[in-house]
């Protein structure tokens, strides 16, 4: 498990579809939600812009203060008789993404209740859309260290990410912090450039 403060990192944040980014309006009845393949929209609040537009300062995510990023691997034992320790067999990878900001609108709550999955074409993927994964099903996101010095910052991408919870809390001073969990069991990607090409149908 690793810590970052916001100061030390940039979070960019999009969808899995190429072509189509999520953007939210509040109303007085519940969330509006639109689809697009730009970064802005008149009168709504981008989420999650498309994959192809990741690299775009106004895919970052504002008002971070804070990222606790934990990378593990599933295991199966394999016991042996005559034998104490066992073999391990990696099934797959588990990765988790803890986002801390400042709250300052429902996006992230609405988020949460209705687009955890992120998007299939030009919509929302449901609760009770039960489908088999896709490539395109769920939220790419770019973790970018800043550079330190002369050396050049890593990008840590991770792939088909779900939300996992959200919560909120309220500090002594009044103000209210909030977290978004993403999960994934895709390999993520490290180098020093993020990865925008499509997940390959061999990966999920």
């Amino acid at each position: 498990m690793v810590y970052f403060v916001g100061r030390d990192l940039d979070v960019f944040l999009a969808t899995e579809e190429n072509n189509n980014g999520l953007f939210w309006q509040s109303g007085a009845t519940g969330p509006s939600w639109a689809f697009d393949d730009d970064t802005s929209k008149t009168g709504y609040t981008l989420v999650a812009a498309p994959r192809s537009n990741l690299t775009v300062t106004d895919t970052q995510v504002k008002y971070l203060t804070g990222a606790d990023l934990s990378v593990g691997a599933m295991d199966e034992d394999i016991t042996y008789v005559g034998f104490r320790d066992v073999t391990k067999v990696e099934i797959k990878k588990e990765t988790t993404l803890t986002l801390t900001r400042k709250k300052v609108d429902a996006v992230w709550d609405d988020v949460f209740n209705n687009a955890r999955m992120g998007l299939t074409g030009a919509a929302l993927i449901g609760a009770s859309d039960n489908e088999e994964p896709t490539q395109t099903r769920g939220y790419r996101i770019w973790l970018k260290l800043k550079p330190s010095g002369s050396a050049q910052g890593d990008t840590f991408t991770l792939r088909n990410c779900c939300v996992q919870s959200h919560s909120v809390t309220t500090n002594v001073d009044g103000t209210f912090d909030e977290t978004l969990e993403f999960m994934t069991y895709i390999d993520p990607k490290i180098g020093n450039i993020g990865d925008v090409a499509i997940t390959p149908a061999t990966s999920l």
